[in-house]
């Protein structure tokens, strides 16, 4: 584990923070001459799952850790196995950003060897990707972070989307809303 890795996390989830957590994510979509919503709710403790390794001390502890900047890389653990996975999403987890931005889409479920999901949000361009899955609730919480510039069939997998026409961000605490675009 290098150092600029975990600088790199500590950014990507300072951003995911910010962004993402205590909030919930409205995207509004056209499909068959309707809008569709789907709402995205993120907990400190996905992160660790969208950078695709274990943590000895658990999920939440490596949220936490990352936010003091005491993230040890002993124990981040990285199966040899899914190396080139981990790596991967190490190059893409500053995209994050191209999630909440125009140009935004939409795709509906996939399946491929080591993944399925009921919604996926993606870049305009073949960059990232985040799966979702569907809770009880109805609404929809990450699953895996996509590097579609490194895995060209999952970016294939995505092509059938919808455009988002609005994103809008609710902070739970106070009900504020603020519309992305």
């Amino acid at each position: 584990m290098k150092s600029n890795q975990i600088k790199s996390w500590e950014e990507s989830y300072s951003f995911f923070c910010k962004n993402f957590i205590g909030k919930r994510v409205i995207y509004e979509y056209e499909y068959k001459n309707q809008t569709k919503i789907l709402e995205v709710s993120m907990k400190k403790k996905h992160f660790l799952h969208l950078c695709g390794v274990k943590y000895s001390r658990g999920a939440k502890n490596f949220a936490r850790d990352l936010e003091r900047g005491r993230l040890d890389p002993k124990d981040v653990i990285m199966s040899s196995s899914i190396k080139n996975v981990v790596e991967a999403k190490i190059r893409c987890i500053d995209n994050l950003k191209y999630l909440i931005s125009k140009g935004v889409r939409i795709s509906d479920n996939g399946n491929f060897t080591n993944l399925s999901f009921d919604k996926a949000i993606r870049s305009n361009k073949d960059l990232v990707a985040l799966s979702l899955i569907c809770t009880q609730r109805g609404d929809y919480i990450p699953n895996s972070l996509l590097n579609l510039t490194y895995t060209k069939s999952m970016a294939s997998v995505l092509k059938n989307t919808k455009s988002v026409t609005s994103i809008s961000v609710i902070d739970i605490e106070t009900q504020t809303k603020r519309t992305i675009f």
